[in-house]
């Protein structure tokens, strides 16, 4: 028993600096996240209070960036995914195009039934927080259910081919941050904006976990930041002056 687990010991001390850029490229993000979160608590010490509730975002983030640091080593060991890869850099711009179009829907709702105004920050605080928000996303409703999931299927299906289980986690996956906004839309809206919304956002998380598989982590949360980017920040600086 100790020899093996030395061994482990040794064979995670390669991986680790055979893998040595993947997981200091995602090192780096998480810093400049963390970063963000120390801004974001002197700009507006109330940024998270709605989705963290009295959880010192301080705190959390350091944790969240830890765990994420552990799921990347996970993945890397089981050659599931990657931080990035230089090779995809140019053919990932093509998807988003996805990420620029559909915004557009939830602003015309917008425009006709209008969301609450609180559901977007003001330059310069949106600036910072939606970073921070998605690095968040990416993490609790993507990195640790897929390898949670993954890991679970290969565990007790182990004749099952991997390409079959990842389609069948992603489909799973992509469920879980739509079941949790509309879980908390608003209550005045119309069943069938909370069913779009639904659809919507599962559209938004396939289309995700599927750069992740195709591409890397920085592609799936980058498709993010742009998405956040024309809904949240140049869209949510507008409809202030619009519609309110």
């Amino acid at each position: 028993m100790k020899l093996k687990n030395e061994m482990k010991y040794i064979n995670l001390r390669k991986l680790i600096a055979k893998e040595k850029v993947q997981i200091l490229t995602f090192a780096a993000i998480s810093l400049v996240i963390i970063v963000f979160t120390g801004i974001l608590s002197i700009l507006n010490p109330l940024s998270f209070q709605s989705f963290l509730g009295n959880f010192n975002p301080l705190i959390i983030m350091p944790i969240l960036a830890v765990l994420g640091i552990f799921i990347v080593i996970f993945l890397l060991m089981r050659k599931w995914f990657v931080v990035f890869n230089r090779e995809n850099l140019k053919a990932m711009f093509l998807f988003y195009i996805p990420a620029i179009i559909l915004p557009f829907f939830s602003i015309l709702i917008d425009i006709f039934f209008k969301y609450p105004k609180e559901i977007h920050k003001l330059v310069p605080e949106s600036l910072f927080f939606y970073p921070v928000m998605g690095y968040v996303a990416e993490i609790v409703f993507h990195m640790a259910p897929l390898s949670l999931l993954l890991f679970t299927l290969n565990l007790l299906f182990k004749s099952l081919n991997f390409e079959k289980g990842l389609w069948f986690s992603i489909s799973i996956v992509s469920l879980i941050e739509p079941l949790f906004q509309t879980t908390f839309s608003p209550s005045h809206f119309p069943l069938w904006i909370t069913i779009f919304s639904a659809v919507h956002l599962y559209v938004f998380n396939f289309l995700q976990l599927y750069l992740i598989k195709r591409y890397d982590f920085l592609s799936m949360y980058s498709f993010r930041l742009v998405y956040y980017m024309i809904w949240h920040i140049i869209w949510g600086s507008i409809r202030i002056n619009i519609l309110f």
